[in-house]
């Protein structure tokens, strides 16, 4: 059942970004290897089904949001930024009391910077973003 709705959130977060499930990559972020192309990166993971009630499924997903600046330019790296906190913005407008397929209204919790460092290929950021929404148990 998950499957049908990470995929639902994945496709519609890819209009926004570059968007993948989630494997591991930023399990050592400092050794994290990304295509340029793909940049900014949105991963999706899902995190737990739990039951409400009798009627409904509540689904958890987290969305870590990556950019990586390659240059050492002060500039540069201030504008990745910038595009993050756009990114971020647009993934929220998109997303906010929106519904995956027959879901209830999507509830977003905070963002959060996890990652904000030199990497092996530049300067890498990372931020987390948990959603859930119920789903009808069939």
């Amino acid at each position: 059942m998950s499957k049908l709705y990470e995929k639902a959130l994945i496709e519609k977060l890819q209009d926004i970004a570059t968007t993948q499930k989630y494997y591991g990559e930023l399990e050592h972020p400092t050794s994290a290897h990304f295509v340029q192309n793909d940049l900014p990166l949105i991963y999706v993971d899902f995190l737990e089904e739990k039951p409400v009630g009798n009627l409904h499924t509540e689904l958890t997903y987290s969305l870590y949001i990556v950019h990586l600046s390659y240059s050492k330019h002060k500039s540069t790296r201030t504008q990745k930024h910038y595009e993050l906190y756009d990114l971020n913005a647009d993934i929220r407008k998109a997303l906010f009391l929106q519904c995956i397929l027959d879901s209830k209204p999507i509830s977003l919790s905070k963002l959060s910077k996890i990652y904000d460092a030199v990497s092996s290929h530049g300067y890498l950021t990372v931020y987390k973003r948990d959603l859930t929404f119920e789903i009808k148990n069939n």
